[in-house]
């Protein structure tokens, strides 16, 4: 199998499909193959909408492929759309990899409506987080499935995590593809095998699409597994739970109000290997410099800390000034409230592991650097961005108190002067979408060759 030659045909997008435009989608492959492409509704979203998987292929493995995990990442949604398409019109390639093949185009279809404002152009940061939405873990649904584990207890899934759910336990799919994408940095992975066949495709792939492997430090940096550069374990609520037990936690469950992961649950299930590509909307060629710096991996998350905390406790005072006079139960009020909480509660044991673990003494890079400062700054633009479109839903209820007009001002404002400093600080790369959709797809390729000992060229 040729994975540059397949990747070849994906087109020029120029824009993120919104929810009616993937429905629209389904129907048309269906309308177009009869014969190959089957559609069943699953369940519903938590607003009445159904939740969809259509199937193509009769091989005796199962793969199953999900978009829009969380509902800002719609690259995903191309990525199926490409994918399934170029299954029905080529048989060879169908037959190939023996296959039966099961899609669900977004996962997360309530939250992926609430960012539908930003996927026309222009896709640039500040208006990408003026128009963003996306909830903490606690309202994921592939965070939502129902675990046991010692003194941890989880069964208040979503209808969407039972929707998939139902689709893991019939299937017992061989392999599942979890289409994440992140905002800002490089390419890198989640896996939840050491499948070392696909790990140096891994590394080549993203330099296919003109894209950098991020080099930077893991989002869960401190106990997360590296298989390789840039390939890490995919993580689970247990890790978490283990990694509270040893730093001496009485309770480890305290804080945690979601429930296991899809990767986790399809493990245990089955030994199903999943693979969650990561790839960006944005890029800077120094997220992939491993050139040493004479500062400590220490003093850049000890900065990164500082940093979080300030805009934290910004938007919490902001918070609590509005609080009294806010009317509208919103997506974007219980993400604030919720980060806000979750994210300041969490400074304290990250300082401690800052102070602590010695191989935080090793020099950092300038990829580790850059990676840290940068990535976290577009993370916590999130916060401001949602603390406004909070106060923009409740004057589309008809509530504009006088209280919302001076945290409006302050908060757009610092929202609008933190993206116009970064964009002199960052040269930034705006990437093609068919560049990132290429990644995922032939990662997720590769992945399923590998799985049933189909030969790469």
């Amino acid at each position: 199998m040729d994975l540059k030659q397949i990747a070849s045909h994906i087109p020029e997008y120029e824009s993120f499909p919104t929810i009616d435009e993937q429905y629209e989608v389904t129907r048309q492959l269906a309308r177009d193959f009869p014969d190959l492409v089957s559609v069943e509704t699953l369940g519903e979203t938590r607003a009445g909408e159904p939740l969809e998987m259509f199937s193509i292929g009769e091989g005796e493995s199962h793969a199953l492929v999900f978009g829009g995990p969380h509902p800002c990442e719609p690259v995903g949604c191309l990525t199926i759309d490409f994918l399934s398409r170029h299954l029905c019109e080529n048989e060879d390639f169908r037959h190939e990899l023996g296959y039966q093949w099961h899609f669900i185009r977004c996962l997360d279809i309530d939250g992926m409506r609430l960012n539908e404002g930003w996927f026309q152009k222009p896709r640039t940061p500040l208006n990408y987080y003026r128009h963003m939405f996306r909830p903490l873990m606690n309202e994921q649904p592939e965070m939502l499935f129902p675990i046991e584990y010692k003194s941890f207890h989880f069964d208040q899934p979503f209808p969407e995590t039972s929707a998939l759910k139902k689709a893991i336990d019939r299937l017992r799919p061989k392999l599942m593809l979890s289409l994440h994408n992140a905002e800002f940095g490089g390419a890198y992975y989640y896996i939840s095998h050491p499948l070392e066949g696909v790990f140096s495709l891994f590394s080549e792939i993203p330099g296919w699409f003109d894209v950098p492997l991020d080099l930077g430090e893991p989002d869960q940096a401190g106990y997360i597994v590296q298989y390789a550069p840039a390939i890490y374990r995919a993580i689970t609520v247990r890790d978490g739970y283990e990694r509270r037990l040893a730093a001496g936690v009485v309770d480890p469950t305290q804080g945690i109000d979601w429930g296991g992961t899809s990767n986790g649950y399809a493990e245990r299930l089955c030994d199903t290997v999943t693979l969650l590509p990561e790839v960006p909307y944005w890029t800077d060629a120094r997220i992939n410099d491993n050139t040493v710096l004479e500062v400590t991996r220490r003093e850049i998350f000890s900065e990164m800390i500082d940093r979080e905390e300030t805009v934290y406790t910004l938007i919490q005072r902001m918070y609590k000034w509005v609080e009294a006079d806010l009317t509208v139960d919103s997506h974007y009020r219980r993400a604030v409230h919720s980060r806000i909480h979750y994210y300041l509660g969490g400074i304290p044991p990250r300082r401690q592991w800052v102070e602590e673990d010695p191989a935080l003494e090793l020099p950092a890079t300038i990829a580790k650097q850059f990676q840290v400062k940068y990535r976290k700054e577009h993370e916590l633009m999130r916060m401001r961005g949602m603390f406004l479109r909070m106060l923009d839903e409740e004057v589309a209820h008809g509530n504009d108190h006088p209280s919302f007009h001076i945290p409006r001002e302050v908060v757009k404002n610092n929202l609008h002067d933190v993206a116009t400093a970064l964009q002199d600080e960052i040269d930034y790369i705006y990437l093609p979408i068919r560049n990132i959709v290429g990644i995922q797809l032939s990662a997720g390729l590769a992945t399923a060759a590998v799985l049933n000992h189909v030969a790469l060229d």
